[in-house]
């Protein structure tokens, strides 16, 4: 599980390191064509610095991908949040992946989740990534389950409408690479107006 979670933070990264601004573009409009004027939007900061991006129908900015997912089961919903922001020559990646064994219709406004490793029905942890389009460095959040045990991950429910399966939410956790030896804190996070792609 986390070789796959770690892998989709890299593809993340990935696609969007060979793209210009103005090639970058979010798939909301292709998943719901008639919510014409929405906005969806991620924001969080990396030890004090704002990284943002905004998404609606006639405007990016900053913005290089915001995606969900969600599964739905008779025993347990698995939710995952993916974002790539452009910023100063430097791709953002973050994902927020989290299981819980309440049901899609169980969950609330308020609902919060810590991050839990040992708990298959409480499967929650995040990764996070920064690439440097200039000089090529990469930091990456370790896919030590020690390091992802200690994330200090919460994540919050503000708001969930289950009939057009959209999210909005808040995060914390620290970010650990292993290699760089390098923990990086993400504080103040919000995703707003996500829209769950049932999978």
């Amino acid at each position: 599980m986390l070789k796959k979670f770690n892998s989709l933070l890299l593809i993340i990264l990935i696609l969007f390191a060979g793209c210009q601004p103005e090639d970058l573009v979010d798939p909301f409009l292709d998943d719901d064509p008639d919510d014409s004027g929405s906005k969806s939007s991620i924001s969080y900061k990396v030890d004090g610095e704002l990284i943002q991006g905004t998404f609606s129908e006639d405007n990016i900015i900053d913005i290089g991908s915001l995606t969900g997912e969600v599964i739905k089961s008779t025993n347990l919903t698995n939710i995952t949040i993916g974002g790539a922001i452009l910023k100063n020559s430097k791709m953002y990646g973050i994902v927020i992946y989290l299981t819980t064994d309440k049901t899609y219709d169980q969950l609330k406004n308020g609902d919060s989740f810590v991050g839990n490793i040992s708990n298959l029905s409480q499967l929650t942890f995040a990764g996070f990534g920064i690439e440097d389009l200039i000089d090529d460095t990469v930091f990456s959040s370790s896919g030590d389950e020690d390091e992802i045990e200690n994330q200090n991950l919460v994540v919050s429910i503000t708001k969930i409408d289950h009939d057009e399966d959209i999210i909005s939410g808040t995060f914390s956790f620290d970010a650990h690479d292993e290699e760089l030896n390098l923990t990086k804190k993400i504080t103040e996070g919000k995703f707003t107006n996500v829209f769950l792609e049932e999978k």
